[in-house]
Order: C-alpha cells, then structure tokens, then sequence
C-alpha cells in the first residue's frame, strides 16, 4: 500500500472499436421484440447478421421476429 493509504486503479483496457461492428446485443434484441408484442421470449439465436427472436405474444400465439445488427426489425410472423 502506498504511502496515505490509497493505491491507484490500474488503467483501464481501451475499447474495443469491434463492438461497434457487432452490432446490438442478445439483450437489445430482446427488448425490441418485446415493444413488438411479445410477451414471453422462448428462444433466441444468432443468425447471420440477424437475431431471430422466437416466443408468444399476449394472446398465447406463436411469434417469431428477425431483427438485424442495426435494430431494424426485418420480419414478423405469427403463428
């Protein structure tokens, strides 16, 4: 411990610009099926350069929702 009892944080490892180039997350996809109506989220899996987010909507009917790197979403089909 240095002298007045407070060590320094280590710096913090830079960001990586890749993130960005990834896109949103599993859990944004999420949310955005969610403002789309559904209710409860079965599954999600990654597709290329897509998520596809299957589950229920309020009314129990099967949904499925691909949603793209960017956050549009780029096809509903219900069931």
């Amino acid at each position: 411990m240095p002298p007045g009892g407070i060590a320094p944080r280590p710096p913090r490892p830079p960001r990586l610009e890749i993130e960005e180039e990834e896109g949103i997350s599993e859990r944004q996809a999420v949310r955005i099926a969610r403002r789309r109506g559904m209710v409860e989220v079965e599954r999600v899996r990654r597709g290329r350069d897509v998520w596809i987010v299957t589950g229920t909507d309020g009314y129990g009917d099967d949904m499925r929702i691909v949603i793209g790197d960017d956050g549009e979403v780029l096809d509903i089909r219900r069931d």
